[in-house]
């Protein structure tokens, strides 16, 4: 019995760490495109 709860709580904390994982890339990649779409509206509205 021991080794069943062992083996669950270990692919319970697999999968939390897979999603914070994946939501941590996406929040990345959103900050990304707004900070370039961001740097393109500034760099379009100040003429160099």
């Amino acid at each position: 019995m021991g080794a069943g709860v062992e083996t669950f709580t270990t692919n319970v904390i697999a999968n939390i760490s897979l999603a914070a994982g994946v939501a941590t890339l996406g929040l990345m990649l959103f900050g990304m495109a707004l900070g370039l779409a961001e740097l393109d509206r500034v760099s379009e509205s100040s003429p160099v």
